[in-house]
This record gives C-alpha cells, structure tokens and sequence, in this order.
C-alpha cells in the first residue's frame, strides 16, 4: 500500500491543515478572502496553516494584512518559487486553495498538481476552475469573493478525516484519469512555462 501512494502528500493529524496557495498576487486572485477566513478559523482551530507561494504588486499590503490580522504564526509568504520546488513544497500542504475571481483565469495549474499528489481543491466556481475540481468529489467549490463560505469549507476538512481522506482517493483517481496522460501532462506543463515566463500576462 505504502509502494503504491509514494510521492503522495501525507495526511494531517487530526485539528491539523496545511493549505497551500500558489497564485500571483493580483487583485482577485483571493489572497485577502483565504486570509479572512483563516482569522475566523484560527482561534478554534489552531492547527491550521497556510502557505503563499508568489508575488506581485500587492505582496506588501498582503503581508501588512498577515501582520495586522495576527497571523504571522499560522500564514507564510514564500514569494515566487521555481516549477521544480512547488511539488517538494505541495507535499507539505493537505489542501489546495484558489479563491480566485480574476478575469481571464483560465486553466490553473496548481490545481491539477495537487490532484496529483492526492491534494483535493478548496476554490472558487469561476471561470474554468469547476472543468478541474468536481464540487463534493475532489474538492468543495464556493462563491468568488465569499470568506465566509471558504471558512465553512476548511472547517469541513479540519472536522470530517473521512470526508478529507474520501476527496483525497478521488483526486488521485481522477488525476490518474483525467490528466496523467503523458500528452496532457506535457502540455500543462508547457503551458505552465509559457505562464511564468509571460510575466503579468498570465
């Protein structure tokens, strides 16, 4: 069993979550909703974390908000990291999160190299997001813009292992499925380069 789940992210102890967000700071991409929700989860559930992998032009209002929220000790902002380092970093995380609402969010990546560690989603039903994360099935979709209901769902996780584990199986199968395929998967990761080298564009 042990063979057959290797490279796959470990579980979380119980009361624990580490949630991972690799998304440019943009407006919209959701940085200040997930950080609102994690003020609201964090005084009854101090096992929860989150990760921020990228950078842009409102970092710095981002990190003030960390600061100003209290949550330097729960939220990390790593700043932009390679290709290379986002699975090493992913299999330290239990959750993928992208509360994105912004124009032109197309096909995220991060979301599919999650599904392939056994990571299932928490994003937005937006754009072409609902085409990768089955709502109930690999991940919980909630509205743009709405802290509130992605507080309720990392709630959900934090609370049900079994529902956490059940998504956890069903991301790995429907990666394995859907987008294991040696074609598709090279085609990601061009598109992935072309994204990153395009600077703001993407």
């Amino acid at each position: 069993m042990a063979h057959s789940h290797s490279g796959v992210a470990p579980l979380p102890a119980f009361g624990e979550l580490t949630l991972v967000m690799a998304a440019r700071m943009y407006p919209g991409k959701g940085q200040p909703e997930l950080l609102t929700a994690l003020s609201k989860l964090h005084p009854r559930y101090p096992g929860v974390r989150a990760l921020l992998v990228g950078d842009g032009p409102p970092r710095g209002e981002v990190e003030a908000e960390i600061d100003r929220r209290g949550l330097r000790n729960v939220v990390t902002s790593l700043g932009r990291l390679t290709h290379r380092d986002m699975p090493a970093l992913m299999r330290e995380a239990h959750v993928v999160v992208l509360p994105s609402y912004m124009s032109g969010e197309m096909f995220p990546i991060c979301l599919i190299e999650g599904m392939a560690l056994g990571l299932p989603a928490i994003a937005t039903r937006y754009s072409g997001i609902p085409e990768i994360v089955e709502h109930g099935e690999t991940g919980i979709l909630v509205e743009p813009r709405d802290a509130d209901a992605l507080a309720n769902a990392i709630e959900r996780f934090l609370t049900h292992p079994a529902f956490y584990s059940a998504m956890r199986q069903k991301a790995l199968a429907r990666f394995r499925s859907h987008f294991a395929s040696g074609a598709v998967a090279n085609a990601y990761l061009e598109y992935y380069q072309q994204a990153l080298n395009a600077g703001t564009e993407a």
